[in-house]
């Protein structure tokens, strides 16, 4: 299992392009020469970030894993941006977007990395987090430098 120490010791922007080139159908396409391309020229940064999440709000996401026999839905319920003024890395104040989602009580997942899908802003990979004692609560956050 990948800890989220581990998903971050790989680096910021290991991290990042690791996400881009981990998404897949409507969010992303490939050039002819290989690249990923975001649409409509939206920038990783843009795409990480809480303006692009907050439309979706109460909406479905959609989330695979090997362990899993079937997807999971998970509702979006809180998208936050923040400014880390006295983190830094490299010497740049670091932004993070947090994306909190809700699901069923029945059923709880383990932190892992999962492949994310949802209608509008296609497929990605992101590690997600279990933030609550019941099990209900997930969260997903992006550090852009």
């Amino acid at each position: 299992m990948a800890t989220r120490r581990d998903f971050i010791k790989m680096g910021s922007l290991a991290t990042v392009a690791g996400v881009t080139a981990g998404m897949t159908g409507s969010a992303l396409a490939r050039t002819p020469d290989g690249l990923f391309k975001l649409p409509n020229g939206i920038g990783a940064s843009s795409f990480y970030s809480g303006k692009n999440f907050e439309p979706h709000l109460n909406t479905v996401f959609t989330l695979g894993h090997e362990d899993l026999k079937n997807p999971v839905k998970l509702t979006l319920t809180d998208v936050r941006d923040t400014l880390h003024k006295s983190d830094t890395l490299f010497g740049r104040k670091t932004k993070s977007c947090s994306l909190v989602f809700e699901g069923s009580k029945g059923r709880k997942l383990k932190q892992d990395v999962y492949q994310v899908d949802h209608e509008t802003l296609g497929k990605f990979s992101a590690l997600l987090v279990p933030i609550s004692h019941h099990g209900n609560q997930y969260e997903i956050v992006f550090t852009r430098i």
